[in-house]
Parts: C-alpha cells; structure tokens; sequence
C-alpha cells in the first residue's frame, strides 16, 4: 500500500511479480489476498484492465470475503463494457451491504444506463423493471448521503434520476 499510494504504481506489480507471487506457498491466503488486490488496483490505475481483473479475481480466490476486491471486479467489469456482469457482481455484493453508499450509487447508475442507451433492445417492460430498479437504488444513495450528513451528495444522482423520469413521462417530477 506504500507504494500505491506514493504512486508508484509499477513498484506495486514489480513487488508483486518478483517477490510476493514467486513466494506464496510460504505466504497466507489473507496476505496473498490483499497483495493481489493492491496489484490489481495498480494496474487498474495504469489502465490494464484486463490485468486488474485477473488480479481482482486472484485476490477473491485467496480471499473471498475481501470486499474491496469485489469492488475492483465490478469496476473492471464496467471500464470491459460488461454491464450484465458488474450488475451481476454488485447486486451479489449488495445481498449482504445494502446499507453502502457507493454500491447504491453505482447499481442506480447501470440499471439507468440499460435504460438511457439508445441503441438498447429492453423490452417496454424490461425498461421499466430497470426504471424502477435505477430510482430505487439512486434514492437510497441519496439517502444514505443526506443521513450521514458529512458529504455531499453526487450531483449525477440527481440528473439521472430527472432522465428516468423523463422517460417514464414524468415531467412535473423530472424537475
């Protein structure tokens, strides 16, 4: 995390590939775990995000309760254009954390971009299952926000919840 954070982000794979990863039968799961999510956010970092992935799920298979690399893999999975499957590993993580912020925040965002995408094939009724599922998720991001009261809460929530009530031909309520 050193590294990282001083931003030395190659230092954190080199560390990674020639020391850690040659020595991990002699290393602990949970070690190993955090290690390769800390490789995968630096190649998440440098844009790798195939690399990120892979490291994200290496940290799983060591760990897979590390919630922070469940993040990662959701991320990874949305900088892919993979919307079914970050929606997928963020509602997995969400049966167990729905009270996080960001997770709201981020699940409001996907199932609003099923919606919102122009060249989507959702089903009238589809879409509407994905309105409702983006407002309820976004609602409860705001929520949680205005509760905790020491962070503003992100404008964007606000802008797309006014698009799915466009589409829904709310007006009154859209603004």
């Amino acid at each position: 995390t050193y590294f990282y954070f001083k931003g030395d982000t190659k230092k954190v794979i080199d560390i990674y590939e020639s020391k850690i990863s040659k020595l991990s039968q002699l290393i602990p799961d949970e070690v190993l775990s955090e290690s390769s999510f800390w490789c995968g956010r630096a190649h998440y970092s440098l844009g790798d995000y195939r690399k990120a992935f892979l490291m994200f799920q290496e940290s799983l298979r060591r760990n897979e309760d590390n919630l922070l690399a469940k993040f990662g893999l959701g991320q990874t999975q949305i900088q892919n254009k993979l919307v079914e499957e970050s929606i997928l590993t963020f509602e997995n993580i969400y049966k167990t954390k729905e009270g996080i912020q960001e997770l709201n925040y981020i699940l409001g965002l996907l199932y609003a971009a099923k919606c919102l995408d122009p060249k989507s094939s959702l089903s009238r009724s589809d879409k509407e299952k994905n309105i409702v599922k983006a407002t309820q998720f976004l609602e409860k991001y705001i929520k949680l926000t205005k509760t905790k009261k020491n962070q503003p809460v992100i404008l964007k929530a606000y802008l797309v919840l006014s698009q799915l009530c466009e589409l829904q031909s709310s007006y009154k309520q859209s603004l």
